[in-house]
């Protein structure tokens, strides 16, 4: 769905129902934490958005997870489990 985004000048992809920056992975961990997962390439960078979403994340109490290896995840994994 496209919608207009005067900053972009134009039409753009993204939801109208969502945030900018929302990671790309949401879920609740066992116990009711939220948690966000953003995944990105090694070299790659957040965005000041998505940064932006990390602080409200955390502020709020959830679980915020940069992910670049599934190692990164998988202390996540390990804490379900033993949940």
């Amino acid at each position: 769905m496209g919608v207009y985004d005067p900053m972009f000048k134009g039409y753009r992809r993204h939801s109208a129902f969502s945030i900018r920056g929302v990671a790309d992975i949401l879920g609740i961990m066992p116990g009711g934490r939220f948690l966000a997962v953003e995944v990105k390439a090694a070299n790659g960078r957040q965005s000041p958005d998505q940064k932006h979403f990390e602080e409200l994340v955390k502020r709020a109490g959830g679980i915020y997870v940069l992910a670049r290896s599934i190692d990164d995840v998988r202390f996540l994994v390990d804490e379900a489990r033993s949940a």
